[in-house]
């Protein structure tokens, strides 16, 4: 019976300790910024943020839900000439409205929503650091100028739910070296890519069928990987791209890019290895009163 006792303990224990770990993790997880530093509407059973109020935190992580409701969208200047360093923006925000991060020059890391469905016009203009982002599979608008000015931005890929891209979108990105247009796509407007002066290499599917005069202006690409007899081949060799590599590659498809805001896995091996290390006392400290008791019988 007592051994059966000292069981139950032990197993006990190894069950608490893991509830804790898994609350400590997801906890660290989600870590969202309290709602009392953002303005915000609440609208059909529905939220959307507004604005950022005073002494707000450089690194924001937007709550998914607020007073029990969904937070559904960035409003339309919501967070323009803030002072952001890192943005996550939840699963739960489908739309990001005009403006909402214009010119966040001190905005480095951003997480999108895996849920978005559209990025307003001129949306992250002038967010001179930002230093990559992921383009959800769901979205399928993005504004003019979405991207323009983000000079830090290094590559993209754009997701196969976009068919178009937008005028300005990227314009003037001048560390993009690269850019993927996956399977699906059918469309490059007016100076999408101008001034991106350091694309070096762009995959570009048969599924575009316009690209739109001047769209790579200022580009000196030196790769463009586009399938044989494609529109996109003939356009880029009439439009005296000679210095360019076209080379009869198969259509890209989207390749799953791996951007993060933050790089949180050292604390969760810490947790973890804490949480182990509780877990090996307990059953030492188990083992030791187990002898100790047999040692005093004998």
């Amino acid at each position: 019976m007592r051994k059966f006792s000292k069981a139950l303990i032990l197993t006990v224990c190894i069950v608490l300790l893991s509830i804790m770990m898994s609350v400590a993790i997801n906890s660290f997880a989600i870590a969202e910024t309290s709602k009392d530093f953002f303005s915000y509407t609440i609208t059909d059973e529905s939220v959307t943020i507004s604005g950022l109020k005073d002494n707000y935190p450089t690194d924001i992580v937007i709550p998914s839900l607020i007073d029990k409701k969904p937070v559904v969208s960035i409003g339309e200047n919501a967070f323009k000439n803030s002072n952001v360093t890192s943005v996550v923006i939840p699963d739960s925000v489908l739309t990001i409205g005009d403006y909402a991060f214009n010119s966040c020059k001190s905005l480095v890391t951003l997480t999108l929503s895996q849920k978005l469905t559209s990025i307003g016009t001129s949306a992250f203009t002038a967010c001179i650091k930002l230093s990559g982002v992921t383009l959800p599979e769901t979205l399928t608008s993005i504004g003019e100028n979405a991207f323009k000015l983000c000079v830090e931005l290094k590559s993209i890929t754009i997701p196969a739910s976009l068919t178009k891209i937008s005028p300005y979108a990227f314009e003037a990105c001048r560390g993009l070296t690269e850019v993927t247009i996956s399977d699906g796509v059918q469309s490059i407007d007016f100076l999408a890519f101008n001034g991106c002066i350091n694309l070096q290499k762009i995959n570009i599917p048969a599924t575009i069928t316009d690209i739109k005069e001047s769209s790579f202006l200022s580009c000196d690409i030196e790769t463009i990987n586009a399938p044989s007899n494609s529109y996109a081949k003939t356009w880029f060799e009439e439009n005296d791209y000679t210095n360019m590599n076209i080379t009869p590659e198969p259509s890209p498809t989207a390749t799953a890019k791996t951007e993060t805001s933050k790089d949180n896995s050292f604390l969760l091996y810490l947790i973890i290895a804490l949480v182990i290390l509780a877990v090996v006392v307990v059953v030492l400290l188990y083992i030791k009163n187990t002898r100790s008791k047999k040692s005093h019988k004998e």
